[in-house]
C-alpha cells in the first residue's frame, strides 16, 4: 500500500511537471542535450561516462563514499529522491534523446513506470547492467558449479541473509522482463549472468587516461616492493585468500610492504596505485572490474582470476596484460613475481599499454557510436 501511495503521488508530479515544462518550452525544440545518464553511481560508471558522452546530463540518487567530490547535474537523496525524482524525470524527458540507465533503480518507486512513460514518448531507453543489479545468483551458482570454480555467488548469503529469499532471484527475473520489453539498447557482461532475453552488447571500460601518469622511477624499487589491496567487499573480493598467501610469505622472510585499502574514498586509492607495484584484485569474479583496470592503467603488475578463458567479452591479448590468479593460486603468482622482480615492470607496462589500447574514453567513445549508430540512436 505504502508503495502504491508513492508511485501515486510520483507519477502526478511527473505528468503535471511535465507539461508545465513543455509549454514554457524550458528546453530547445530539437532538445537542449542528447543523453541523460544515471540514476545510481556505482565503480564511478554515470560520471565517467558523461565524459565519454559530453552531450548529456548526470542524475544520481546514490550518494558514493568512495567518490565524495564527484559533481553531478541533478542530486538527491534519501526521501528528498521520491519528490525530486518525477521533477527531474519531467525536465529531462523535455531536454534528451535518451536515456541511459545504470543500475537497477530510476527516477520512479518502479524503474518500469520510468521506462513505459519515456518509450510512450519516443524516447530511447538504453540499460547499461553493472553487476549485482542484473545477476542471477542461481544462474551464476549454476554456471561456476558447471566448471567446478568456487566464487562470490557461494559467500553472498553469508554478507547479507536477504540473498536466501526466493524473492531475490525473482526480481532480478521481473528486471530483465522489464527490460526485455522496454529497451531499446542493453549493455551487460557474460560474467553478469541474468534471465535477459534480448540482444545484449559486451559490457566495457572507460578511464581517463590524463588522471595517471607513466612513472618508470618507480619500478627502482629495491627490496621496497608495494604490493595494494583495495576491496570494496573483502569476503567476496577473497581478501582471507589474500590474507593468507601474504602470510606465508612474510614466514619465508619475503620482503615487502603490504596496504589494505578499505573504505577508502577512491581518490586515496588512486594516489597508492601511481605508487604502488604488484596489485591484488579480486579472485572469485572472473571480470576485472573498474580497480583492475585502473591498477593496469597505474602502471602495476595486476593479479585477478580475470581469465578469457572463462569469460569470451575479454580480449585473448588481455592475458599479457595481467596475471591471470585464481584463488588458489595467489600465494604461487605473488611468490613467482617476488622471485623475479623484472616481470613486475614488465607486466605492469604492458598492462598500462593495453588498457591505454582499449578502454580509453577515446576507446569507449568509437565503441558506443558504432553500436549507437547500429542502433539507430542519433550521436552527436
Amino acid at each position: 500500500m505504502k508503495s502504491y501511495i508513492i508511485l501515486l503521488i510520483q507519477r502526478l508530479l511527473l505528468f503535471s511537471f511535465y507539461y508545465f515544462f513543455k509549454t514554457i518550452k524550458v528546453a530547445k525544440k530539437n532538445k537542449e542535450r542528447y543523453f541523460c545518464i544515471g540514476t545510481f553511481e556505482i565503480a564511478k560508471i554515470i560520471y565517467t561516462f558523461s565524459k565519454v558522452l559530453p552531450d548529456s546530463y548526470t542524475v544520481n540518487f546514490g550518494q558514493h563514499k568512495f567518490y565524495p567530490d564527484f559533481k553531478y547535474d541533478f542530486t538527491s537523496y534519501g526521501y528528498l529522491k521520491y519528490i525530486m525524482g518525477p521533477i527531474y524525470l519531467a525536465f529531462l524527458a523535455n531536454a534528451c534523446n535518451n536515456f541511459i540507465y545504470i543500475w537497477n533503480q530510476g527516477f520512479l518507486y518502479n524503474i518500469e513506470h520510468d521506462f513505459r512513460f519515456l518509450k510512450a514518448r519516443g524516447i530511447k531507453v538504453i540499460v547499461y547492467f553493472c553487476g549485482d543489479d542484473i545477476r542471477s545468483l542461481k544462474k551464476s551458482k549454476d554456471f561456476f558449479n558447471s566448471i567446478g570454480y568456487d566464487s562470490a555467488n557461494n559467500y553472498y548469503e553469508e554478507i547479507d541473509k536477504t540473498f536466501k529469499a526466493a524473492a531475490y532471484d525473482l526480481g532480478k527475473a521481473k528486471l530483465a522482463q522489464i527490460t526485455d520489453k522496454y529497451a531499446d539498447l542493453v549493455f551487460n557482461s557474460f560474467e553478469q549472468f541474468s534471465y535477459l532475453t534480448i540482444k545484449t552488447y559486451p559490457f566495457t571500460y572507460f578511464i581517463d587516461k590524463d588522471l595517471f601518469k607513466e612513472d618508470h622511477a618507480k619500478f627502482d624499487f629495491g627490496n621496497k616492493i608495494r604490493i595494494v589491496h583495495a576491496p570494496s567487499s573483502p569476503i567476496l573480493k577473497g581478501t582471507q585468500l589474500v590474507r593468507a598467501a601474504l602470510k606465508k610469505l612474510e614466514i619465508e622472510n619475503y620482503q615487502f610492504e603490504y596496504i589494505e585499502l578499505t573504505g577508502k574514498p577512491n581518490s586515496i586509492v588512486l594516489e597508492e596505485l601511481q605508487k604502488s607495484h604488484i596489485v591484488l584484485n579480486q579472485f572469485y569474479m572472473i571480470a576485472p572490474g573498474v580497480f583492475g583496470i585502473e591498477a593496469m592503467l597505474s602502471a602495476n603488475a595486476v593479479l585477478m582470476a580475470a581469465d578469457p578463458d572463462l569469460n569470451p567479452d575479454l580480449k585473448p591479448e588481455m592475458k599479457g596484460a595481467f596475471v591471470v590468479t585464481h584463488y588458489w593460486e595467489i600465494y604461487d603468482k605473488l611468490k613467482w613475481l617476488l622471485d623475479n622482480p623484472q616481470l613486475i615492470k614488465q607486466y605492469a607496462l604492458q598492462g598500462r599499454k593495453f588498457v591505454e589500447e582499449n578502454y580509453t574514453y577515446e576507446k569507449a567513445r568509437e565503441y558506443f557510436e558504432k553500436i549507437f549508430v547500429e542502433n539507430n540512436i542519433p550521436i552527436k
